[in-house]
């Protein structure tokens, strides 16, 4: 697994620098003010106390001196009861005034208490035209009412190398309902997705979720579950639901590792709707551990019932492989089916075969064994010596690509793992 991969390299600077000699809340909405966008505003070594919410509207850096050094401790309280899709109820905002100039965004090296007076941080994009150049690092980000970070709408990007904790509930990604369904197509391993990279997130409750044609990757992250109670899922896919919410679009998680010292039972994933890829990832536990794949309800409730490329609201095109408990026991998927009995296994999903042969599941192994004849339609291959695009410093490292029968005994390679460290990373 690759884990805990922090690297630290001189920021590069297109704009202008500017120096604040404090953290307080004036000072650095002062000069967020009178920046431009592409420009660096170095946040002094500090602990200040913020009674007001910061809303940052052009693509500036704000790095910090380190997660010990630059505290800001809210005191804004939010209006009433959370609410995800409202900016006011969150500490920092993002939402750019001008989406199609691809502004870069930056928030680094800070300690955030929300002290459980409001949500975290809050990053939208209302409109179809998406914004990539978006990264949260190296910050500590704790005790969050509600949500700690939540992504809405057309925002992508990377989140890597933080530490979450004390959140009543810590990521959510969401799309814009039907307007996403509508315009974008979903493909694997791609730069338009929001990926969360070697974060160690303590957690007392699902630490993510997706929904409203939303879309997010989760890879080698560190997740600790604080609390004596079961947790279920680990990982959240809204499906559509007769509320008017469209499901998720698609998701990737793996190399991840869930660990307690309570011992309890998990759920690794609840998948209701769009496509996923699901890997690797381990949990630790003496409890019981399961998955699954269902429906909520009927496409049609939340039309349109397919998207562009032809995918279904519905779960699609997932497969799941080497998923363990105890790094040694594989977790399958079962079907779970709430309603419509759209879906079944070897058909809208497929899990690890350990005695694969073409006929069902996923096989993992070498490309050169790869069954080539009474091959069944849809069924994937792992090959762990194909793929590999992980880079830093001069190593590198194989993690594979997924090969699919797409015809009779056809194989047609359909997935490789997007670019790990994610690069924006590597331009530090």
């Amino acid at each position: 697994m690759k884990l805990l991969i922090f690297v630290l390299m001189p920021l590069i600077i297109y704009g202008t620098e500017w120096y604040p000699s404090d953290a307080e809340y004036t000072t650095i909405s002062t000069f967020i003010d009178n920046s431009s966008s592409g420009d660096t505003i170095y946040v002094p070594a500090d602990t200040v106390i913020w009674n007001s919410r910061l809303e940052i509207t052009k693509g500036v850096y704000l790095i910090g001196s380190g997660r010990l050094t630059t505290v800001i401790k809210s005191q804004y309280l939010m209006n009433g009861s959370y609410n995800l899709e409202n900016t006011d109820d969150h500490l920092i905002s993002y939402n750019p005034a001008n989406p199609e100039s691809n502004e870069p965004f930056r928030l680094s090296a800070m300690t955030f208490d929300f002290d459980n007076k409001c949500g975290g941080i809050h990053l939208r994009n209302r409109t179809t035209i998406g914004i990539f150049n978006i990264r949260i690092d190296n910050c500590d980000l704790r005790n969050a009412a509600g949500r700690c970070i939540v992504i809405y709408g057309t925002v992508y990007g990377v989140i890597d190398n933080n530490i979450l904790s004390g959140n009543a509930k810590d990521i959510d990604c969401y799309g814009l309902q039907s307007d996403s369904w509508e315009t974008f197509t979903f493909t694997f391993g791609t730069e338009s997705n929001m990926y969360y990279e070697n974060n160690i997130i303590t957690t007392t409750d699902t630490p993510h979720s997706g929904g409203k044609g939303g879309r997010y990757c989760s890879r080698y992250n560190i997740y600790i579950h604080n609390d004596d109670k079961n947790m279920y899922p680990w990982y959240d896919m809204h499906g559509n639901q007769e509320s008017g919410d469209y499901a998720t679009m698609g998701a990737e998680i793996y190399g991840n590792e869930l660990t307690s010292s309570y011992n309890k039972n998990y759920g690794m994933f609840d998948q209701r709707g769009g496509m996923a890829m699901i890997w690797g990832n381990n949990i630790i536990t003496s409890g019981s551990v399961s998955a699954k794949a269902r429906e909520e309800t009927d496409d049609a409730i939340t039309p349109p019932a397919t998207g562009p490329s032809g995918q279904p609201q519905h779960v699609s095109s997932s497969y799941y492989w080497n998923n363990t408990k105890n790094s040694d026991t594989q977790i399958l998927a079962i079907e779970g089916g709430d309603c419509c009995n759209a879906i079944a296994e070897d058909s809208e999903f497929f899990n690890y075969n350990a005695s694969f042969d073409g006929s069902s599941g996923v096989g993992v192994g070498l490309y050169a064994n790869m069954p080539t004849s009474n091959l069944s339609v849809g069924i994937g291959y792992w090959a762990t010596d194909k793929g590999g695009n992980w880079n830093l410093k001069n190593e590198t490292d194989n993690d594979g690509a997924l090969y699919k029968v797409t015809a009779t005994n056809t194989w047609e390679l359909y997935y490789i793992p997007y670019t790990y460290p994610h690069p924006f990373r590597l331009k530090e």
